[in-house]
């Protein structure tokens, strides 16, 4: 390990070793083992918990029962959320693969979780986090954000900029939000000059062997703007034959509309304009008549009758499905259009 050789020479004093709460403790291991034994007990009975008997017919106190039920269940698994994520976060912080003789993080969670090491990662960051945003994790605990949002917020924006955003979200798609979030990196980018990038594990090291790549044509050692330059320059030399591309309006619509499907609910990407009154209708080609969608929901959607859009483009566009349903926030279109 390359850190070995660093933390011989610089060790970490015990007042700094104490101070950080994501290592696990001596006198963190009383209050959760308690902790994790209430949590047991509630879902001991798990495994035998009594059938319920289906209702011969449709009637409103057995509605109330089964509704009764599974919301009770449903909050159990919300507490199960929350301890599987502190659970994660210590086990990451503590390498405990280590002492169990897996190869790796990723090697524990397929062989002794049965799931992605993705997913288990990305919820103990998200614990760590939260550990940090306690109003983060207050709205989740009252609804108001779902996991996903939770986890936009909390990988997206600075820790003073997170509770100006709750309110935000909660009106918001995760796809809008997403873009909204987009948005508001590139904005700050912007303004300050410089930018930041998340970066697939695989990537980052092909990114990092590029850096190595520049500096050692360089000669010298140069700065990750100009090995981005150079790196850029050659692709452009490499590529610009091919890159030679007609501007024609449909790229122009396409390029307005950040290259996405605006059917509300879509992350695809726009693949086709289409002409929201059709040319052979009395339309224009006037870009306010025009809307980047996906090949799915103008091929299957749009041009089979099963989904309409009127309005102006961009903003002002009103989706609406066959049976005169209007989408709104937090609908999904795509379902059964593809």
């Amino acid at each position: 390990m390359r850190g070995v050789p660093y933390l011989g020479a610089h060790p970490v004093s015990d007042e700094a070793s104490s101070s950080d709460s994501f290592l696990l403790t001596r006198e963190d291991l009383g209050p959760l083992q308690e902790y994790l034994e209430q949590e047991s007990k509630l879902w001991a009975n798990l495994a035998t918990a009594p059938p319920l008997e289906a209702p011969a017919e449709r009637h409103e106190f057995a509605a109330k029962h089964l509704d009764a039920q599974l919301r009770h269940w449903v909050a159990l698994r919300d507490r199960w959320e929350e301890s599987f994520g502190h659970l994660a976060m210590l086990m990451r912080s503590i390498r405990g693969w280590d002492p169990l003789e897996f190869t790796s993080f990723a090697h524990y969670c397929e062989e002794r979780l049965g799931m992605a090491p993705r997913t288990v990662a990305q919820r103990a960051s998200l614990e760590r986090r939260l550990h940090d945003v306690p109003v983060l994790r207050q709205a989740m605990r009252e609804r108001r954000l779902s996991y996903e949002k939770a986890r936009l917020l909390a990988r997206g924006l600075a820790l003073q900029e997170i509770a100006g955003w709750i309110g935000r979200a909660e009106g918001m798609t995760c796809i809008e939000l997403r873009r909204a979030l987009e948005d508001e990196e590139e904005r700050q980018m912007c303004a300050r000059g410089a930018f930041r990038v998340w970066l697939p594990p695989s990537v980052a090291l092909l990114v990092s062997a590029a850096f190595r790549a520049a500096r050692s044509v360089a000669g010298r050692r140069i700065s990750p703007a100009e090995c981005l330059v150079r790196i850029a320059e050659h692709f452009i030399a490499v590529w610009k034959p091919g890159l030679a591309q007609k501007q024609t309006l449909a790229r122009r619509i396409r390029e307005r509309d950040k290259h996405l499907c605006q059917v509300p609910g879509c992350s695809r990407a726009a693949d086709h304009t289409h002409h929201l009154k059709f040319l052979s209708q009395g339309g224009s080609d006037d870009p306010s008549n025009q809307a980047g969608v996906c090949a799915g929901h103008h091929l299957r959607g749009i041009h089979e009758g099963r989904l309409r859009v009127t309005g102006t483009a961009p903003d002002q566009l009103r989706w609406v499905l066959a049976d005169g349903e209007v989408f709104r926030a937090g609908a999904s279109p795509c379902s059964g259009l593809y």
